[in-house]
């Protein structure tokens, strides 16, 4: 039996329990600097408890079944729930135990989700190095203090764009498919939840039973395809108008329109993909999600040692400012929200406990630019792309 035939159980991906609750005081307090380090907490579905459970069924299942393709996505459920396991203690531990637990929750998260690379690493400095060599004597500064704490051999490496032309072609596709997108900030709601609701019936999927609800106490947008569901978090804030287009965007033609065919994608090809589709909205190529990869490369150890949540957000907020000319509160703010995704083990006092699973976006979005570009498409190819149809080349 295949999988895209059989009815596949633990479809929620283990990822979806380390969710961090979102407390606007700490995040409040951290940004005034009241406190040194944020506590960062787990959603109550993150419980032992259930890892145990899940574990249990898990194995069962995999003992039942002599079919390969689900023995293997059993097995990979099961490193990834043990996973979680470790994640769990490692956040409860003390003393001499932690060490040990850190240890073993890297290596688990580099075998599942791999590590950060440092070709794109050194692409990401390299770009905010550039952006502050043209900047003012405030971008020159800020970037003194990046250098100070970055290895040597980091700077000055140029960033690996698609070619005008390519971005020019897709960007026109897309606007031919999706041209409503492009309308005028009064011409389009103002509120995420109207925003999702009308890009959802736009694409037909309201009609097959999807809708889009408000999910309490969480801060981003995400899609649960078993339950046809776009869920807006309470706390969402985009950064700005277009900001709440891209997450739309994201969510509904990246994730969404894709999963009507019933095909599954890998992690790194669906979110890629759905970030590339967010970069069309802009007039020319824009880098996306590469502040959260060099949140989790900093804090990994890519940049010369593994550092803690503070350490890597004074980073990271800088970077804002140099490159996207953010005002410094509103840099602050969005750095620690991807500290905060980088962090979820919920350990922001250890240097290196992070949790890969979000490089997939950015690499993902590089393989799938350089399959664009490589190859000629005709929009009707594109539009099979965007449709589930065709895939985007992450994959090989």
């Amino acid at each position: 039996m295949s999988l895209k035939k059989a009815k596949l159980k633990y479809i929620v991906p283990p990822y979806r329990y380390l969710t961090i609750v979102a407390d606007m005081d700490m995040r409040e307090a951290f940004v005034r600097g009241e406190v040194d380090l944020p506590e960062l907490w787990h959603s109550k579905l993150f419980s032992i408890e259930k890892l145990i459970r899940r574990l249990r069924l898990i194995k069962a299942d995999l003992k039942a079944t002599d079919d390969p393709e689900l023995k293997a996505y059993y097995h990979r459920r099961l490193a990834q729930t043990q996973f979680l396991c470790d994640v769990y203690k490692l956040k409860h531990a003390t003393g001499r135990q932690v060490p040990g637990l850190l240890k073993k929750v890297r290596h688990q998260s580099k075998a599942l989700y791999g590590s950060p690379d440092k070709k794109l690493t050194e692409s990401i400095v390299g770009a905010i190095h550039q952006a502050a060599a043209k900047g003012d004597a405030e971008k020159k500064e800020l970037w003194g203090y990046i250098a100070q704490h970055v290895s040597k051999r980091l700077t000055g490496v140029t960033v690996d764009r698609p070619p005008k032309e390519v971005f020019r072609t897709y960007r026109e596709y897309f606007m031919h498919y999706a041209p409503w997108v492009y309308a005028t900030k009064d011409e389009l709601p103002q509120e995420a939840l109207p925003f999702v609701r009308l890009a959802l019936k736009r694409i037909g999927a309201t009609k097959l039973g999807w809708r889009a609800e408000i999910e309490p106490k969480r801060s981003f947008a995400h899609v649960v395809p078993t339950a046809k569901l776009v869920m807006v978090g309470e706390f969402y804030k985009p950064t700005g108008w277009k900001g709440l287009r891209r997450t739309v965007v994201h969510e509904v033609y990246g994730h969404v329109n894709r999963s009507l065919t019933h095909r599954r994608f890998s992690l790194a090809e669906s979110e890629g993909f759905a970030v590339l589709i967010e970069q069309l909205l802009r007039p020319v190529y824009s880098m996306q999600r590469s502040y959260r990869y060099l949140a989790i490369a900093a804090a990994w150890g890519t940049l010369g040692r593994p550092m803690n949540f503070r350490e890597v957000y004074e980073i990271l907020w800088r970077a804002m400012r140099i490159v996207g000319g953010h005002p410094e509160r509103d840099a602050k703010l969005k750095a620690y929200n991807e500290c905060a995704r980088a962090f979820r083990v919920g350990r922001a006092d250890l240097p290196g406990a992070v949790f890969t699973k979000d490089l997939a976006y950015f690499e993902g979005n590089i393989k799938a630019w350089h399959y664009l570009a490589s190859n000629q498409f005709t929009y009707n190819e594109f539009v099979d792309m965007l449709e589930g149809r065709k895939k985007a080349g992450v994959d090989g």
